[in-house]
This record gives C-alpha cells, sequence and structure tokens, in this order.
C-alpha cells in the first residue's frame, strides 16, 4: 500500500523488528535505515489493533527531515487515508489514524527525558532516530523502556556507530537484552546491485559505489584500490552471518573472520562507510597535516607576485603580537609584527607601511581580513583606508555554514588545502605555531537544526586554547595566516552559492 521498494537491509531491519522487543541498528550511512524505520512506523500503525508509534530523535530537524517528512509522504501518497479516516497534522507532526483518538503516529521532540514517557495502549511501537548523538542520554532509553509494558510492544534504536564505547548506543550494542544489527554501506541495495549480489535498478537516495569511492579518496592519502579490496581492507566481519556481526570489535581482534581487515583507515571511514565503532588505530579528520606544514616550510614555490592578493591582519592582546601576513599565489609572507598593545601606532603601521615594510596603501588593493574579536578598532581604522576590507571573528558563522562550525573551522580547513596544495611558509614562527596545531586540532561532527533548511552535520574543530597550551602563548601568526588564507579562498559575499561548491 506504501508503494515502497524494500532492500536487503530494510527487510532485516522490519524482520527484527518483528521478532524482538528490543532492536539496535548500528549502520553506516546511505542503507536506508532511518527511512525503513519511517515507513515500517506507517505500516505498524496500520497493521496492529489500538497501536500508539511515537518517534524522537537527537535533534528536532533530524527528527523533522529523516522521519517526519518521508512518513508523511509515503501516507499521504498512499490508499490509507482513504481506507482509515485519517489525517497528518503538520503543526504536531502526527498522523491520526481516524480509528480512535489513541490509535496514532507522533514524532516527539522532548526538553527532559521524562517527557518521553507518552500513553500507553495495547501496542506501543518507540523509534529512536540517531541516537548516538549527544541529544539522546541513557535517561531518555529508560524513559522509553518505561512506556514499553509487554512482549507486544516494540523499541527501535537507529544509529550510526559512535566515536567510542561511552556512548549510549554501545552500550546496547553490548547489552545482551537488545538484538543487534549491523550494515556497512557495501550492504545497501545499489552497491550490492554493482557487485552482483542482486538484481534491480538504482534507488534514489540510497548511496553507491561512486560515493564509496569519493569518500575513499577524501579520507585517505592513497588511491582508490577497487571496490572489492576496499571492501576486504574495511569489513572485519567479512564472510560472516549477519547475526554474528557488531559495529562494536571484539578486544581479541583474532575472533574476527577476516584477517585482511586494516585498522588505520579513517575514523569517518569507518563510522560513515564501515558502520564500525573507530577501533584504535584509526587516523583522526584533521585540518592541518604535520607532514605538509614540514614539507611547506622553506618551500620553493617558484615565481610569485610581489604583492599579495590577500592579507589577513591579527591583532595583539597586551604582550602578544600584531601580525600582518599576505598570500602571494603559493606563498605565504609576514610583513609585519610588532608585540604589544600599542595598536595606535601599530595601526597607520600597517596601513601606510614603515621603513622596513610597504603598508596596505602602497600595494594594489588586496582583499583583507582583520581580526575583529578584540579591538574593533582597529578594524574600523583600517576599513576607513582601504578597500576590500572584511572584518574576521573565529567564533562567528562561517560563508560554507552547512559545512562549517565556525569561521574558526573553515579557515583551518582553507589553511590545510593551500597546505597540501603544495603552500610555501618561510616563517619559523609560523611553521612551529602550525605544526602546534597539526598536532592538536582535530574535527567532529555536530547537528545545527539551525543552518540549513533542514539542519546540517557541521564539522567543529578544537578550541585555539589547545594550541595555546601547546605553545605557552597565543598562536599569532597562525592566526594571520588563517585569516589571510580564508580571506583568499572563501568569498564572504557569495556565502549561499560557496556553501554549495566547497568540498572537504
Amino acid at each position: 500500500m506504501l508503494d515502497l521498494q524494500r532492500t536487503y537491509v530494510q527487510d532485516r531491519i522490519l524482520a527484527a523488528l518483528h521478532e524482538h522487543d528490543q532492536v539496535v541498528v548500528a549502520a553506516a550511512n546511505g542503507v536506508g535505515k532511518s527511512y525503513i524505520a519511517a515507513a515500517g512506523g506507517v505500516a505498524a500503525l496500520h497493521c496492529n489493533p489500538d497501536t500508539i508509534v511515537n518517534v524522537t530523535a537527537g535533534t528536532s530537524g533530524t527528527l523533522k527531515t529523516n522521519i517526519w517528512k518521508p512518513a508523511r509522504s509515503l501516507y499521504r501518497g498512499s490508499i490509507l487515508p482513504e481506507l482509515f479516516g485519517g489525517r497528518t497534522m503538520d503543526g504536531d507532526r502526527e498522523i491520526r489514524t481516524g480509528l480512535d483518538d489513541e490509535w496514532f503516529f507522533e514524532c516527539v521532540s522532548p526538553r527532559y527525558p521524562d517527557d518521553l514517557e507518552g500513553p500507553h495502549n495495547d501496542h506501543v511501537i518507540y523509534i529512536i532516530e540517531e541516537a548516538d548523538k549527544p541529544g539522546v542520554t541513557d535517561e531518555h532509553i529508560d524513559s522509553v523502556r518505561s512506556t514499553a509494558t509487554d512482549a507486544d510492544d516494540r523499541i527501535l534504536v537507529i544509529a550510526n556507530p559512535p566515536d567510542g564505547s561511552g556512548n549510549v548506543v554501545s552500550k546496547l550494542i553490548q547489552n545482551d537484552q537488545w538484538h543487534h544489527l549491523q550494515f556497512p554501506t557495501w550492504d545497501c541495495h545499489n552497491v550490492r546491485v554493482e557487485r552482483g549480489l542482486e538484481e534491480g535498478n538504482e534507488i534514489g537516495g540510497l548511496a553507491t559505489a561512486y560515493k564509496l569511492k569519493q569518500d575513499w579518496r577524501e579520507y585517505h592519502d592513497e588511491p582508490w584500490p577497487g571496490l572489492e579490496q576496499a571492501i576486504e581492507w574495511s569489513d572485519p566481519w567479512l564472510g560472516a552471518d549477519l547475526a554474528d556481526r557488531s559495529a562494536v570489535l571484539p578486544d581479541d581482534r583474532s575472533e574476527l573472520p577476516n584477517d585482511a581487515f586494516r585498522e588505520d583507515l579513517h575514523s569517518l571511514w569507518y563510522r560513515r562507510r564501515c558502520g564500525i565503532v573507530p577501533p584504535g588505530g584509526a587516523s583522526v579528520l584533521r585540518p592541518i597535516e604535520p607532514g605538509d606544514v614540514r614539507a611547506a616550510y622553506d618551500r620553493q614555490p617558484g615565481q610569485v607576485r610581489e604583492t599579495p592578493q590577500a592579507v589577513g591582519i591579527d591583532v595583539a592582546r597586551t604582550t602578544d603580537n600584531t601580525v600582518m601576513l599576505g598570500v602571494h599565489d603559493l606563498e605565504l609572507r609576514v610583513h609585519y609584527a610588532e608585540q604589544g598593545d600599542n595598536h595606535e601606532e601599530q595601526k597607520p603601521d600597517v596601513v601606510g607601511g614603515t621603513d622596513t615594510t610597504p603598508g596596505l596603501a602602497e600595494w594594489p588593493a588586496p582583499d583583507v581580513a582583520v581580526d575583529k574579536g578584540y579591538a574593533p578598532g582597529f578594524h574600523d581604522y583600517v576599513n576607513d583606508r582601504c578597500p576590500n576590507v572584511v572584518g574576521f571573528q573565529n567564533g562567528t558563522k562561517p560563508v560554507a555554514g552547512t559545512r562549517w562550525y565556525d569561521k574558526w573551522a573553515e579557515a583551518l580547513h582553507h589553511l590545510g588545502e593551500f597546505l597540501e596544495a603544495g603552500g610555501s611558509i618561510a616563517s619559523q614562527q609560523l611553521r612551529k605555531e602550525a605544526l602546534a596545531a597539526a598536532r592538536v586540532v582535530q574535527y567532529e561532527e555536530r547537528t545545527l537544526d539551525s543552518r540549513g533548511k533542514n539542519g546540517a552535520e557541521v564539522y567543529q574543530a578544537t578550541s585555539k586554547d589547545a594550541i595555546k597550551d601547546e605553545l605557552g602563548h597565543s598562536p599569532d601568526y597562525l592566526d594571520a595566516a588563517l585569516m589571510a588564507v580564508w580571506r583568499d579562498r572563501a568569498d564572504p559575499d557569495d556565502q549561499d552559492d560557496r556553501s554549495k561548491i566547497l568540498t572537504f
């Protein structure tokens, strides 16, 4: 009745929900787990007497996008409303069957865990989407479990594999009271068709072999080895029965059936494509690689322009340094560095120049980013005297708002790409500070409901305080370099379009 082409993965999730009262699915991206949760909720609502289907998620945006929208679309496109006199209630994200006031499908965005302790009925089905997100805790799971009263009730927890063992999903996976399913991306219908394991056409919205290849190149500094070789290196459970697979690897790796499994791949590859908790040897997502910094120091980039196309100015606090640094094609040059916060002397120096270095006014209108966080008057002074000036604050919204958490994360990405592409560093102090950043700064994922039409998964970088702790002082040269490269590569006046084309 829902006109849904079910897949290998989706059939197994539905079968598990039919047979077990508590099911946790930890699976890779793009296998269709969220869609079948929405479809299964609508189907179960109409196939069981006196049923309540409650759905919640780690964030409200996820709940709306991943569950409510497909559930509403499937329901409205079917004959179910006509058969049962039901309707959708968009304001409450609810499907009313028309059979009884306590026979409904509802999306719940709780403020407190106790809010999940909903009404009881003959059949209660609870679906928790993206349970690996921080918005879902042990208390939320306990509240959901208190709503289930007998063997006819069901709880389905859907998640990507978490980062580590402390997450609530890891605890459920290792709890014998929960039936556990694990799927990698290569169990997705489209990839199985390409591998010759199934027949049929590609299903839109599900991952493809092309996406696997694209992600491999994005995460790893090695060529794509081909689909079957990538699977052999990536799937610890290759050849095992579905019931024996787990998103959490055993401490004794000799228990794994695949001797070719590698533990040095990228942590996001393990979570997003392998569908497992990353092993201890997994590499992490860093905006700047130490090897790129070392290679960039004193590298000879060839002929470059004499005047900078972009400039970054970091403004000193007390004993820190005010630093002006320029991007000259593939070379980063320090043009001005003065210790202390004597801004009244420093402002005319960076604009008009000194006896030893030219100022902004002597160059043919480069793009300029000025630190606006500590002393906004410095920015205003430069902006009044030079063209193409923008302010820069680390914690403010980035150009690519659906990709990065803030300008700090965005600028780190651009500097990392600049160095990887053969950028040159001539300053020993900048090398020192960039190396410190490469050692301590990592990206982590964060869900923001406020970004984009349906929210966004963005990358947040380790705080600058970690670099300060590593160095013992503020990374002023690094800050100026970040602003200069960001100004060169991210156009603040073209935010929407740039958000679409910037890639990792």
